[in-house]
């Protein structure tokens, strides 16, 4: 299990974040049992994790591939926007041999809004940004898979996309895509939707009760046969 923490491990563990006066986030692993419980907890090494956030991810089983969104911080240079603002962007790392190589980076990156929440899935790889130009405030977009990278990327359109909050995406393969949502009809914050998306009749639908709830719910993932 890959997870991001702000438990205060790893590089960059002595600073906090000024939002809220907690460690910034690392990714961690654990292992998972056979009754699904999780131990040898530990800290993904320097290179993966730098000394600014470093969050919501989705490993690509059939190229051993990680993706994950963090801070505009590449090889030790911050990407400040022009108004000064350190966005996001998806960043990847390729895991062989026991090891996690070189950093790579999403070339839809973009210093002036943020990029992130990858989630691969069906040949697609699916993110939410701030970018101009979107249905709402943070909308889902994605791109098609082209040999070893990422063709252009386009509006998952408005059969996903609110006037709101659109975030968190999990694609289970090409059948269903799971989603946070704040502007669907749903029971309070964010709640979790899901939607077909290869089917062009399908409707974004709220996943009810008990998953969702008053607060915000978002972050679903599948394991094994379960979600």
């Amino acid at each position: 299990l890959l997870f991001s923490s702000g438990r205060g491990l790893g590089v960059g563990a002595r600073r906090y974040y000024q939002w809220n006066q907690q460690p910034y986030l690392n990714l961690y692993q654990a292992d998972i049992g056979p009754d699904s419980s999780l131990s040898g907890v530990s800290v993904l090494p320097v290179g993966v994790n730098t000394r600014y956030h470093e969050g919501t991810m989705s490993y690509d089983a059939g190229s051993n591939r990680m993706y994950l969104t963090r801070n505009n911080y590449h090889r030790g240079n911050v990407r400040k926007s022009r108004s000064g603002r350190l966005n996001l962007g998806i960043f990847w790392f390729d895991y062989k041999s026991g090891q996690w190589g070189e950093e790579g980076v999403f070339p839809h990156n973009n210093r002036e809004y943020s990029v992130g929440h990858p989630s691969v899935g069906g040949g697609r790889l699916y993110f939410v940004s701030d970018m101009p130009g979107g249905v709402g405030g943070t909308d889902r977009y994605y791109c098609e898979r082209q040999g070893d990278g990422w063709g252009s990327f386009q509006n998952a359109g408005s059969r996903i996309n609110t006037a709101g909050n659109e975030m968190f995406p999990h694609a289970v393969g090409d059948s269903v895509l799971y989603f946070s949502s704040e502007g669907h009809l749903g029971l309070g914050g964010l709640d979790v939707c899901y939607i077909r998306p290869m089917d062009s009749t399908s409707v974004a639908t709220n996943a009810g009760y008990p998953l969702n709830c008053h607060h915000g719910d978002f972050g679903i993932v599948e394991y094994g046969d379960e979600a």
